[in-house]
């Protein structure tokens, strides 16, 4: 789940919860937790933004570290499964 939150971050640079719930069309409680834990990680951080209402996130550089060991991974496992 993890994986396609911050894929999905970094294919927008920034997003919002609304915004993640609709692209991945999970449940807003699915995607906070994901988001949580991503940023406890410091894969992610909050945009500030002036409507504190809305929370924004994007990729860290450890976020982007990150992503770049796991895509090889990711696309291997995929084949695996497909073939």
């Amino acid at each position: 789940m993890q994986f396609f939150v911050l894929m999905s971050i970094r294919g927008h640079r920034e997003a919002s919860v609304s915004e993640l719930t609709a692209f991945l069309r999970m449940d807003q409680t699915t995607v906070t937790r994901s988001l949580d834990v991503l940023e406890r990680n410091l894969w992610i951080e909050r945009v500030p933004k002036p409507d504190r209402r809305k929370r924004v996130f994007r990729l860290t550089q450890a976020g982007l570290d990150v992503l770049s060991q796991a895509e090889p991974l990711w696309a291997t496992a995929q084949s695996h499964i497909l073939s």
